[in-house]
């Protein structure tokens, strides 16, 4: 079973997150790829570390500021998918740069089955006039099964969305939104890690009350962000 593991940011989100929580990632199991915007110098020598190669010219116009950061996120997630893909891994997985590793995961309890195109943690949400979020997505964390035999149309009509009318009609132009709508228009099957219930933390995002909590801490939100404390080599030791 071949995993790569894969993630971008640019130098500011390096500085600012990534080199924080970069220690707790050597839990992981298989191989990474750093899909970087542009030269960070401590990652200079390290062959993880690739660059995106994306070009922002090519970024929808109807998309806000926010909502571009988003359609970047996907197109490194598009990019991995494909390296993977052509490098004869089985699974590629998908993992935020907020995102803090606190034991060594069980891998095959969060990869997709064989008839899965991909596993992620989907929580059901109740909306009412006070809870307007309606999608409970969580990228932080998305396996894509690679020998998928519709892999390929999965890919493409991931990738040809974001440039389509259609997405003037979702309710956020987001990577959760644009994921969902293909999933579900479709019709892949796909498995949810969620365990069915909420009992703590958002009810819209995270990885709470799935198999996804024994093992990692997405740092979702600003907050959660400015929180994050450098692991040292003591703690991670206790971890491995």
């Amino acid at each position: 079973m071949k995993v790569l593991w894969a993630t971008g940011f640019d130098r500011i989100y390096y500085n600012w997150i990534f080199s924080k929580v970069s220690p707790t990632w050597a839990q992981l199991p298989g191989d990474m790829r750093f899909y970087i915007d542009n030269h960070i110098s401590e990652l200079e020598n390290d062959p993880r570390a690739v660059p995106s190669g994306i070009d922002l010219a090519t970024c929808p116009s109807c998309l806000t500021r926010k909502e571009s950061k988003f359609w970047k996120k996907a197109q490194c997630i598009i990019r991995a998918v494909h390296d993977a893909r052509a490098e004869k891994y089985n699974y590629v997985i998908w993992l935020d740069a907020d995102v803090t590793v606190t034991a060594p995961p069980r891998i095959g309890t969060l990869l997709p089955r064989a008839r899965n195109i991909i596993s992620v943690n989907h929580k059901i949400v109740p909306v009412n006039s006070e809870s307007p979020i309606d999608l409970g997505l969580d990228t932080g964390f998305i396996a894509v099964n690679l020998r998928h035999p519709r892999l390929a149309e999965w890919l493409d009509q991931y990738t040809t969305i974001w440039n389509t009318d259609e997405m003037m009609s979702m309710t956020r132009k987001y990577d959760t939104y644009t994921l969902d709508r293909v999933l579900h228009k479709y019709g892949y099957q796909w498995k949810n890690l969620w365990h069915g219930v909420n009992t703590h933390g958002k009810r819209y995002c995270g990885f709470e009350d799935s198999d996804l909590e024994y093992y990692f801490f997405h740092h979702w939100g600003t907050k959660n962000k400015y929180n994050i404390k450098e692991e040292t080599n003591e703690q991670l030791a206790r971890n491995l």
